[in-house]
């Protein structure tokens, strides 16, 4: 009874560990972000729409990821257009240490790539070349930086003092994406688009817009809940079981 107990014991220290840390996780918990069209240049769903995803809806299908890991290999970052008239440039940082950051510098095509080791070790290979960074950590978000009035948009929200800069929608299997005359056939439901406003104010999110391949966001909060919820109702079954024996 002794030794059942202690093994209980550390099925629930495991699951608090585990849900006090998803409960930590960095998803954007708001209702979805006012998308604001000022009929001058093309909105979110008019974006949406011109790329062949139909399917999805600029408000009821923002999704809350906000932090991302690797999904399949390497990862690579495809440039949609950017409808604003002043210049900017996209960037990511390490989730584990925002003090890691790299800035894409992109080809003609608006393309780069970029991938994480095991080791957390960031590559990236883009118009300025081959560049990586040690200790990176597996997870991962986005920021664009207007490099006109200096501002600053990132994937989280907390980032953007608790302000919704960036829009993320998931691209689900089977959907096919034309950007800039190359047709991607999404597959593993993890590629995603990613929408920028200008961080000095601008929130119709068409200032930079992105779609980016095999990337799986972080679990969801309520997700690890439900598992740790679920650990703990196995334990409490098998401890039971053990009793009538």
């Amino acid at each position: 009874m002794k030794k059942f107990t202690t093994i209980l014991a550390v099925l629930f220290l495991g699951t608090f560990f585990v849900v006090g840390g998803a409960m930590a996780t960095p998803f954007n918990d708001r209702t979805p972000a006012i998308v604001i069209f000022d009929g001058s240049e093309p909105n979110v769903q008019e974006i949406l729409d011109g790329v062949g995803l139909t399917g999805i809806d600029d408000m009821l299908n923002q999704n809350e990821a906000a932090i991302w890991g690797t999904g399949e290999g390497n990862v690579d970052s495809y440039f949609v257009e950017r409808y604003a008239s002043n210049g900017g440039e996209l960037g990511i940082y390490s989730f584990n240490n925002n003090l890691l950051t790299h800035t894409f510098s992109l080809w003609s095509t608006g393309t780069a790539s970029f991938g994480i080791s095991d080791l957390g070790k960031l590559s990236v290979i883009d118009a300025g070349g081959e560049t990586f960074i040690d200790n990176f950590g597996p997870t991962f978000g986005f920021f664009w930086h207007d490099t006109t009035d200096q501002s600053f948009s990132y994937t989280e929200d907390s980032r953007n003092s608790d302000t919704a800069l960036a829009l993320a929608y998931l691209v689900t299997e089977g959907m096919k994406t034309t950007i800039n005359g190359t047709t991607h056939d999404a597959s593993g439901n993890n590629d995603w688009m990613l929408f920028f406003g200008d961080g000095a104010g601008d929130v119709d999110f068409n200032d930079a817009v992105f779609y980016v391949e095999d990337m799986n966001a972080v679990p969801e909060p309520a997700t690890m809940l439900l598992l740790g919820t679920g650990l703990l109702g196995l334990a409490a079954i098998g401890r039971k079981k053990y009793l009538k024996k």
